[in-house]
């Protein structure tokens, strides 16, 4: 699947907000709290919609990302399935469900299944994706990526290269003990002759 036009008209921080996307690689960048995190919580909730439910210390994603100017909770995704097919799918937050364009603009909404506590499943029925798969596979939620052991070593192995020799693929101490072998072997040490 690939995303092609996002029109956020209001969405938590953001209203009357488009961001086009190109083939290949987009990268959403800013300064911390100027709504990239918000970007994508915009294009999951189009794509399977907000929760109403709380929990004791949290208020509902509904309510979270409720405009903050005007009053115009919506939003519209442009996109294209891996066979070729292209929707745009229209969501009013305020309503349970989206209404879904085929490529000729025509109104498809009632052709995908509707369930009573997640609304319409348009997109799980197009992509084969629900959304915990979606959630785990395809978005990086912030604070919610986590690295076994020998992930986060390498990942810090990688850093402490960059820093010391100026390439992550460098070793420094891999490359002193190579030098220090190199010298004993061609040369010698104090030792040997």
């Amino acid at each position: 699947m690939k995303i092609s036009h996002l029109k956020i008209n209001g969405f938590g921080k953001l209203n009357n907000k488009e961001i086009d996307f190109t083939d290949g690689l987009n990268i959403i960048y800013g300064p911390n709290e100027s709504g990239k995190s918000t970007v994508q919580k915009f294009i999951v909730s189009t794509l399977f919609g907000l929760s109403k439910s709380k929990s004791i210390k949290e208020i509902s994603e509904f309510d979270k990302y409720y405009p903050w100017k005007g009053l115009d909770y919506s939003g519209k995704i442009n996109y294209k399935l891996d066979n070729g097919d292209k929707y745009e799918v229209y969501r009013d937050f305020l309503r349970k469900n989206p209404t879904i364009y085929d490529k000729n603009n025509n109104d498809i909404s009632l052709k995908y299944q509707i369930d009573k506590n997640q609304g319409s499943l348009f997109f799980e029925s197009q992509t084969k994706i629900n959304r915990k798969l979606f959630l785990d596979t395809a978005v990086s939620e912030q604070n919610k990526i986590k690295l076994d052991k020998s992930s986060q070593m390498n990942i810090i192995q990688n850093i402490t290269n960059l820093i010391s020799a100026g390439d992550e693929n460098i070793s420094y101490e891999k490359t002193r003990e190579k030098i220090i072998k190199s010298q004993n072997e061609k040369i010698g040490s104090e030792r040997t002759s």
